[in-house]
This record gives structure tokens, C-alpha cells and sequence, in this order.
């Protein structure tokens, strides 16, 4: 039997988009799959086109065409420059009833790498009846102290933060001015444009990261000049509002030039989707941030494209900083913000309130773009940990989601502290503590012992040593938190006193300042010893090991080359035998 791909192509127009529900499987799409040819298998790929012919290009699909009512084959991912995933297609089929048999013969087949069901991805925003606040519509960057921020910067107009999502009204006037660029993967044009104020959900998202501020109306953005691309995934034909291309999105925005990607959306899945975490992989191996929503369902469950490897996730706070009532939480979220009663704009001039982690990611996201805009250098995965480290602790405020709503709700100004540049003096102490020093280190001695429930607090230290005679009160434990010069570092000393006749020495170090990419070390070994230095990125993982160094006894310098490593946050381990650890944060 002989098929024609212009019969395929005309039973599937006939077959609408979506549904409110999916009939098989609630949280992967009737109908579709994700299907990747292996290596072996010759492919000539078209690099300007989605439309795949069955019959030219993949004839051993040709059996399925009748048996599974295969009506369309996409290259998705036609535009991006892996080949795994140019070899990786979206297949439409019409008995959507059979699909675990349909992926089990695909799999069978010698060209297969892997076939694989494709994830719904619902938007994360919910009813909003919060109205307006004390804020004027805009509590949201009060609270994460924006305007302190813009103090730092304004934001650059070289930073791309594009927005994948349903669609996007780059004609609304507080939006036209800050678009650098679009395109609708869903229905393969450059018009990421609504048909109708129902796919307005993207619009609202897009104007919390990038409305164009102080033009004298409408609403400010924390990403203030910073661009936003505008990246349409949901079709015009669509019959409800779901992310049907949100993946495809993730890698046109990372080919495009996108340095952050926001993703105010997601599903759950009950199995690691390949094509999915290849989406997020080619994002990050291209130095692309992905920021994304925690979702709504009030629950600790992992939500998708959040729960992917090295994604920012963030759940949302209202008001006061309390975890939104609709928000998700877990020890996977990475941070929150201001997620309920978000006002931004809506599709055809209008603005309204919204609310969900839909509106919490984006804040997220464009924040990430203003502190790129200090470092157009910068790493994506460092900038993350700048918003993390930065995070102010709402604990107390939240006593029963202790650990669960990530490092805390970001205050976008001491992140931006973490990337500017680390000059004048330091002031130690908060509360009842404090000592005023005009050099750039500073020494806790018996004469500055810490009264219980003190916090010492370095801005724009380079170091905190702890002296012996030292004694942290009531049997309390020392903490120095140091803020600024390439990021905060928080480390407990792990003791409440050190005895006066002891040479230990406990050492809390940001440095160099400013950078060089060779940085000293010094260390009191208590004996002749070995040590052994190790480098680590800002996410905790090894970059390097240094070979083993004699140290003798007393002091010891140590020079480290970092001049290999990228622009960076980066954290130092000195390990002398089993006697002491030393660690120190350095900006590359």
C-alpha cells in the first residue's frame, strides 16, 4: 500500500487541538509521542522545515501509518544544532487508545533510540479575587526591594529573557518597546500574538519580567531594559490552554540567543521524559538559565520542567511572605517570591491581577537578567546561586514549610550585591555585637565574645578570623554571614569556644579583591602534614583536585591557579589530613 503524506496532512487539520482532559492519560497528550531515530540511521536533515515526508525520509514508519492512524510527523526541533535532538520527532497519531502498544513497537524497531509519551503542561496560575494592596498593584517588587536594585542597574538591553508559554501580545504598549525578538513553534510562524484574549496567560508573564518601566504608565518590570523574547507554544486552533510546545520552546529560545528562559508552567509525570531533559540540557550547555514554576496543587510533588537537573525552581509567597495557599513546596524548591495578586498586563492593552507560581517564576527569571546585566559574562548557574545566597530566611513566618520553600523569599538587591564589584569597609555585628573596623579583615577575639542570638554580618569583607579566648555565649554556636563580594557565604564554625592556649584558627575568607585569577590560601597546620586543596563550583560540585601539598607545621601560604576556570563563583576546601577543613569562597 502506497501512502501520501498530503492525505496525512489533511486528516490531521480536521483533528483539533487538545481538550479539557486527557482521556488516556491525564498528564501526557492523546495522540502524540516523542519518537528518536539512532545514529546508525542516514538522515537528511532540513534545517528550514517542520513538515517531515513519511514515505521519503521515514519509511519504516510506513507500516504504522494505518495500524495507529498516524496522520503527521514533525522534526520539532528542526532548528536546533544537536543532532540527538534533529533526530528526535512528534508524531500525531489518531488511536490514541493504543499508544503503549505504538511505543512499544517503535521501540522494536532497529532505528530506534527511544520512543516515549509527551508531558501535558498546564500554565500555573489560578483564580485571583485578592484585588488591589497597599502597593498600588505592584507589591510584588516592594517586597523584593527592586528599587534598591535599580539603584545597582537598570538592566541592559543586551540581556534576553525570553518567555515560552501560551502567547504573547508583543504589540501591547508597555510590552512592543522591550521585544527583541518572537516566534510561535506551536503553529511554526513569527506571530506569538493571541487570536484571542483567552491565551493571555503569557502576556501577564511577559509583562512581570520586561514591561517597559518609567514610561509613565501602566506597570514597572524587574527586568526594567532588559529585552524579552517572546516564544508562542500553544496553537491558534487550540481547545483549551495548555503548553503544547513548551519543550520545542525551550530549545528555539536557547538557539536564539536567549539568556534566560522562564517556563510558568508544567505537569507531573510518572517517568523521566528524554526528550524533555535533552531540552534542558542543550539550554544549559549553551549557558541558558531555565527558571520554573513549582506549580499550584498545594502539595510537596515533584512538577515538571522544575524538577529537571539545574533548573531554578520557585514556589510563591503573598503579601506578607507566607507560602501562597495554591503554592507547591518541597526541599527541591529553590526559592519564592511574590506569586498572589500579581497585576501585569493582558493581551489587547488591558492589565488585570493573577495569581499562582506562574507569576512568581517570572520575577525570578527577570531578576536573573538584571544581575546578568552587571556581567554579561556571567554564568547562568552562578547567577542562580546569586539569587539563592541572597534570599531572605521567611521561616518565621512560615513555621510548618521550614525547609521547604527553597532559600528563602528573594530580595533582589543583596542578589545584585553578589555579582557587583567588593570595595570599602566592613561592619561587624548586628543586635547587641559590633565592631567597628575601617581595614578589609576583621578579628573576633575574648574581648568580642558573641552574646546569644547575635549574628555577625561582614559587607564587603575579605575576612573573618576567629581568635582563641573566643566564646559564642550560652553555649550558643558562632555564624558569620558575609554578604556581597561574589556572594554570601553562610557557615557555622561548628563550636562555642576556643580554649586559650590552642594555635586553631577558624577562617571564613571571600576572596581575592578585586579579582585575580591567582588567589593565596593561608593555613595553620597543627602538624607536618599533607594537604589537599579542592575546587568547587558554585552548585557544590568538584571542578578540580590539586595534587597533594607539604605543609609544616604553623603557617602555610598556599597559591592556587584559577586562571583555567570560567568567570565564576567558585568554593576552596583545604583538607590537612584528618585534622581540619578550611573552606573560602573566591569570584573568578
Amino acid at each position: 500500500m502506497k501512502y501520501f503524506l498530503i492525505l496525512t496532512l489533511s486528516a490531521f487539520l480536521l483533528k483539533p487541538f487538545g481538550g479539557t482532559a486527557q482521556n488516556i492519560h491525564k498528564n501526557y497528550f492523546d495522540g502524540e509521542v516523542y519518537f528518536k531515530i539512532n545514529n546508525l540511521v542516514p538522515y537528511l536533515f532540513d534545517n528550514d522545515n517542520r513538515e517531515v515526508n513519511i514515505e521519503q525520509k521515514l519509511p519504516f514508519l510506513l507500516p504504522f501509518v494505518e495500524k495507529y492512524g498516524i496522520t503527521r510527523v514533525e522534526s520539532s526541533f528542526y532548528f536546533a544544532t544537536w543532532e540527538s535532538l534533529k533526530r528526535t520527532f512528534r508524531i500525531h497519531f489518531q488511536k490514541a487508545e493504543l499508544v503503549n502498544q505504538f511505543i512499544a513497537d517503535l521501540k522494536k524497531l532497529e532505528q530506534a533510540d527511544y520512543a516515549e509519551e509527551i508531558p501535558v503542561n498546564r500554565h500555573t496560575s489560578v483564580p485571583n479575587d485578592l484585588g488591589t494592596n497597599s502597593y498600588s498593584g505592584q507589591y510584588n517588587l516592594h517586597r523584593i526591594n527592586a528599587p534598591m536594585a535599580w539603584d545597582i542597574s537598570k538592566g541592559s538591553t543586551a540581556v534576553r529573557v525570553a518567555i515560552v508559554d501560551n502567547a504573547i501580545d508583543i504589540n501591547h504598549p508597555d510590552l512592543a518597546a522591550n521585544v527583541s525578538s518572537s516566534r510561535d513553534v506551536a503553529d511554526n510562524d513569527n506571530n506569538p500574538v493571541p487570536p484571542s484574549s483567552f491565551l493571555d496567560h503569557g502576556t501577564h508573564v511577559a509583562g512581570i519580567v520586561g514591561a517597559v518601566s518609567n514610561n509613565g504608565f501602566g506597570i514597572a518590570s524587574i527586568g526594567y531594559n532588559c529585552k524579552i523574547m517572546a516564544v508562542k507554544a500553544t496553537p491558534d486552533a487550540a481547545t483549551d490552554d495548555l503548553i503544547y510546545y513548551g519543550y520545542e520552546g525551550i530549545v528555539w529560545a536557547a538557539t536564539n540567543g536567549a539568556h534566560f528562559i522562564n517556563c510558568s508552567w508544567g505537569g507531573h509525570q510518572t517517568a523521566p521524559c528524554n526528550t524533555c531533559q535533552s531540552s534542558v540540557n542543550f539550554a544549559i550547555a549553551a549557558n541558558v538559565g531555565i527558571v520554573a514554576s513549582a506549580g499550584n496543587h498545594n502539595d510537596d510533588t515533584l512538577h515538571y520542567p522544575a524538577g529537571y537537573n539545574n533548573v531554578l525552581r520557585v514556589a510563591a509567597t503573598d503579601l506578607i511572605d507566607k507560602k501562597a495557599s495554591f503554592s507547591n513546596y518541597g526541599s527541591w524548591v529553590s526559592v519564592s517570591a511574590p506569586g498572589d495578586g500579581i497585576y501585569s498586563t493582558l493581551p489587547f492593552n488591558q492589565y488585570g491581577y493573577k495569581s499562582g507560581t506562574s507569576m512568581a517564576s517570572p520575577l525570578v527569571a527577570g531578576l536573573c537578567g538584571l544581575i546578568k546585566s552587571l556581567d554579561l559574562n556571567q554564568a547562568a548557574l552562578n547567577i542562580f546561586q546569586c539569587v539563592k545566597n541572597g534570599s531572605d530566611n521567611i521561616n518565621s513566618v512560615n513555621p510548618n514549610y521550614v525547609g521547604v520553600l527553597g532559600a528563602g523569599r528573594v530580595n533582589a538587591r543583596r542578589a545584585m550585591n553578589c555579582m557587583s564589584p567588593c570595595y570599602g569597609n566592613i561592619n561587624l555585628g548586628t543586635g547587641n555585637y559590633s565592631i567597628p573596623k575601617t581595614e578589609s579583615s576583621g578579628s573576633i577575639t575574648t574581648a568580642n565574645n558573641i552574646p546569644i542570638g547575635s549574628q555577625v554580618t561582614l559587607d564587603a569583607a575579605s575576612s573573618v578570623v576567629i581568635r582563641p579566648g573566643f566564646v559564642a555565649s550560652n553555649g550558643s554556636f558562632f555564624n558569620a554571614y558575609i554578604e556581597g563580594c561574589g556572594g554570601a557565604l553562610r557557615e557555622s564554625a561548628g563550636i562555642n569556644k576556643i580554649p586559650e592556649n590552642t594555635e586553631d584558627i577558624s577562617k571564613f575568607e571571600i576572596n581575592p579583591n578585586p579579582f585575580t585569577s591567582y588567589f593565596d590560601l593561608t593555613i595553620n597546620a597543627k602538624n607536618t602534614t599533607k594537604a589537599q586543596v579542592s575546587i568547587f563550583n558554585s552548585l557544590g560540585m568538584k571542578m578540580k583536585t590539586l595534587p597533594l601539598i607539604n605543609a609544616a607545621k604553623g603557617f602555610n601560604k598556599i597559591t592556587v591557579d584559577g586562571s583555567s576556570f570560567a568567570k565564576g563563583i567558585y568554593m576552596v576546601e583545604v583538607r590537612m589530613g584528618e585534622e581540619k577543613i578550611i573552606k573560602k569562597v573566591i569570584k573568578l
